[in-house]
């Protein structure tokens, strides 16, 4: 099994309510294990805390942080393993203010790999420490970042944002057709506290549910207070994003996401970026 999940909220300590009906994708039981998994996410002051399991035969519950911290932001990958792996080699991976998980590789990575390193200036090549695909895609990202000038900037434009993805996407996907391996299955996820960024190589592989208050009976309260009166949360605005190969996002109603269409949340708002 492998999955990847993304969110954003305008409301921290909401997050778990709008994300209620869907907490058990942030789970995974240890009999199915061992798994190899990572969490990166956001508290106020932009606070990110990351964590990572090379190696890991206890059950997963990336809900529960969110039950009890005001959270904002996060990915994550949850992927199914038969041996240990190096935590250089697990997602999600950083760079500064930027974190990134992929899910979905060639079987061509060394191949892959050496060309990707050979697009990155010196000082992006000289942070890689694992041989994943995924973190060399991440660095092509930043390298696409770099040359907009936004690799470390807090002001910025959506759409110079959205190019920057694109165009690591369409290279990565130059490579892959040059090592023989045509339209990839792939999705890609990003964070740096303040937007949220992903991306799907092929349709109904990237679920999306996009948050615009909370309107009626919110389940979580129901489930969690005493209140006998339906609570709702009108201001709450949010995005979910979850990936899983071998499932569609509408067994887990969500709304499927177009190939190669960005997704960014920022500044509370959801926008879609095609080329």
């Amino acid at each position: 099994m492998e999955r990847i999940f993304g969110f954003a909220s305008s409301n921290g300590s909401l997050t778990a309510h709008g994300l209620y009906p869907w907490r058990k994708i942030m789970e995974a039981d240890s009999a199915s294990g061992p798994w190899a998994c990572g969490f990166a996410y956001c508290k106020p002051q932009d606070d990110v805390i990351l964590k990572r399991r090379p190696h890991n035969l206890d059950s997963i519950n990336f809900y529960d942080p969110l039950m009890h911290n005001s959270i904002y932001m996060g990915i994550a990958r949850i992927q199914g393993v038969n041996h240990s792996q190096s935590l250089n080699n697990t997602c999600p991976f950083r760079y500064r203010n930027w974190h990134f998980t992929m899910m979905g590789s060639t079987q061509h990575s060394h191949k892959i790999n050496d060309w990707l390193s050979g697009s990155l200036p010196p000082y992006l090549k000289r942070n890689i420490t694992g041989n994943t695909e995924s973190e060399h895609v991440f660095h092509l990202f930043l390298s696409y970042l770099y040359d907009a000038g936004i690799v470390n900037a807090w002001d910025y434009s959506t759409e110079t944002l959205a190019l920057a993805l694109s165009g690591t996407l369409e290279t990565w996907k130059i490579f892959t057709a040059d090592a023989g391996v045509e339209n990839p299955r792939a999705v890609i996820m990003a964070h740096n506290s303040r937007s949220l960024i992903a991306v799907s190589t092929v349709p109904d592989l990237l679920g999306v549910k996009k948050f615009d208050g909370i309107i009626g009976d919110c389940a979580y309260c129901r489930d969690h207070t005493l209140l006998d009166t339906p609570k709702q949360h009108p201001d709450f605005k949010g995005l979910f994003l979850m990936a899983e190969e071998g499932e569609t996002p509408g067994e887990h109603g969500l709304s499927s996401a177009k190939a190669n269409e960005v997704i960014i949340y920022h500044s509370d708002t959801v926008t879609t970026f095609s080329r």
